[in-house]
């Protein structure tokens, strides 16, 4: 007698259970569904289920690591790119929610993940607010006093673009002031001090 147990199927049924026995006897195949007899040369396969697994959250994870982890599980990955302030990369949501189950040989998942903004950003951090005066490539002159953090758009594929910022604080804190290219930090600057300033040309 032969006993196969190789082979399994996806079930909502906890793993291991038996599905379906199959008894291949000399020219003759029985499916028993209760207690049976076998002779010396059958071969008895029994298929038993296999978990369906529950999708789990990436949500707020890098692209290559949420792509992994689903992988690793079987799925299949699509990435959807939308312009977002978060992170270059990061996971914004999910096609399939986090604790569902699904078939991973059978089931695609589409990642919505963020891809920068076009254009060129001017980003002021620190603590209470600051006179941001912005010198475009065109020579126009934009002067505000506004709270931080603050970000702005100064130009679409322009350069020669001059930002500064003053703390209007009179303490010890600081300032920062970033100039960011299709979500990427090009320049930096950080002041510290009583209306200290911080300042870049791009």
């Amino acid at each position: 007698m032969t006993l196969d147990v190789t082979s399994r199927k996806w079930s909502q049924l906890p793993g291991g259970e038996i599905l379906q026995v199959t008894v291949y006897s000399a020219g003759s195949t029985e499916h028993p569904k209760g207690p049976f007899t076998v002779s010396d040369g059958d071969t008895i396969q029994v298929v038993v289920s296999k978990t369906i697994p529950a999708v789990p959250n990436v949500a707020g994870l890098g692209v290559y690591k949420a792509s992994s982890k689903l992988k690793k599980l079987g799925y299949s990955v699509h990435i959807n790119k939308e312009i977002s302030t978060e992170p270059e990369g990061r996971v914004l949501s999910q096609s399939i929610g986090a604790g569902k189950r699904a078939i991973p040989s059978r089931t695609t998942i589409t990642l919505t993940v963020a891809k920068p903004q076009p254009g060129v950003f001017f980003l002021v951090t620190g603590s209470g607010s600051a006179l941001v005066t912005i010198l475009d490539g065109n020579l126009s002159t934009r002067q505000a006093t506004v709270s931080l953090p603050y970000e702005t758009k100064v130009a679409d594929g322009q350069y020669g673009v001059s930002v500064s910022a003053q703390r209007q604080l009179g303490d010890g804190g600081s300032i920062t002031c970033s100039i960011i290219d299709s979500g990427r930090v090009m320049k930096h600057s950080t002041s510290s001090g009583p209306y200290s300033i911080c300042s870049l040309v791009y």
